[in-house]
């Protein structure tokens, strides 16, 4: 009888043994080719004093700088005569007010056509009138909308329809259990949801690194018909498409892969992890990617200095063309009307360069 038992705990042991973990299962994939000679663009030092700038968006013709100063959480850039006409928004939990605020780039014009910046306050998102704001020169914000925006990226569409991104989530983060990242469309009352990652990576020498490898920046398309997901640490990006939630794995050939990392020593991980996506800007027509791409141990070491790359795609995935950056970028935005990108590095400069897309 014990042989028995010993038996089928052997044969158990050979199942689970058997079983392949899919880490990674969008409706389909596009591996791409990138990596190839750039071309160099020439910078511009704009005249821009701002504290601790650590975002940037563009609206209309306006240069719109988050900061990490608690006086002045925001700054106005006007880019037709380069002159910076508002600096506002102070810290606090007053209607017009906010608690580490971040903007994930999305903005609409209402009714009246004001432009509306979406920006996010800890538990809820509440839009900034961009107009009014500089019309009195003083924070305008609208009545804001209640989500928890510290486990979720929030997009909004037309009605009541919102896209999520759910971040890796945990009971207690001390047992080092975590549930992967997952896509939500909310309508109303239907929710669905997108599973993308159906296994979530473990790590024997590093367990907690499920909570930042899954980082990524995203953004919806200008029409509200798409979101891109361009991860941090990975050479993927992710392309939803809204009408048919259909999810297509943008890859580059011969990148790492998240089965390559789980049996890594902390030494291997931190030599094969690279820094990846810094920011994202989009258009219409265009993914426009500020990319890192050292490894984490050399950039952690500072043996190399940054000097990131853009990387332009399509709304299909495919890469059309890149740039190689002399300025250590950590922050883009474009001006679609007059081919410009904007950027700005950690000592608080601001540039501009020219950029044609062919």
């Amino acid at each position: 009888m014990r042989i028995y038992y010993w038996l089928i705990a052997f044969i158990c042991m050979i199942f689970v043994s058997c079983v392949k973990l899919d880490y990674y299962s969008p409706d389909q994939i596009k591996y791409i080719y990138t990596k190839g000679t750039y071309d160099s663009l020439r910078a511009e030092l704009l005249p821009i004093s701002v504290l601790a700038p650590y975002q940037i968006s563009f609206v209309d013709s306006l240069l719109v700088i988050m900061t990490k100063n608690p006086s002045e959480f925001v700054s106005i850039f006007n880019t037709r005569n380069d002159s910076l006409i508002a600096n506002i928004c102070s810290e606090g939990r007053g209607p017009n007010e906010y608690m580490t605020p971040f903007s994930l780039k999305q903005y609409r014009i209402d009714e009246s056509g004001d432009r509306l910046l979406y920006v996010t306050n800890l538990v809820m998102v509440k839009p900034l009138n961009i107009t009014q704001s500089i019309c009195k020169n003083e924070a305008v914000c609208e009545n804001p909308i209640p989500i928890d925006t510290r486990y979720t990226d929030s997009f909004f569409l037309p009605g009541e329809i919102r896209f999520m991104k759910q971040h890796v989530t945990y009971d207690d983060p001390r047992d080092n259990i975590f549930y992967p990242p997952k896509y939500i469309f909310k309508n109303n009352s239907t929710v669905k949801e997108y599973d993308i990652y159906p296994d979530i990576i473990k790590s024997v020498s590093f367990p907690a690194l499920p909570l930042s490898l899954y980082d990524g920046v995203v953004r919806i398309k200008p029409d509200l018909t798409k979101v891109v997901d361009a991860m941090g640490y990975f050479d993927i990006m992710n392309i939803i498409e809204l009408t048919s939630g259909t999810c297509t794995g943008i890859i580059e050939q011969d990148a790492y892969q998240f089965e390559d990392l789980s049996h890594l020593s902390m030494d291997k991980l931190f030599e094969t992890i690279k820094y990846g996506v810094l920011d994202v800007s989009v258009t219409d027509e265009y993914i426009i990617v500020l990319y890192d791409g050292r490894n984490v141990n050399v950039a952690e070491n500072r043996t190399e200095a940054l000097k990131p790359s853009l990387k332009i795609y399509n709304w299909e995935g495919d890469f059309l063309q890149g740039y190689r950056l002399s300025e250590p970028l950590r922050g883009i935005a474009y001006d679609e009307n007059r081919q410009y990108i904007y950027g700005f590095d950690m000592e608080e400069n601001f540039y501009r360069y020219k950029l044609t897309i062919n």
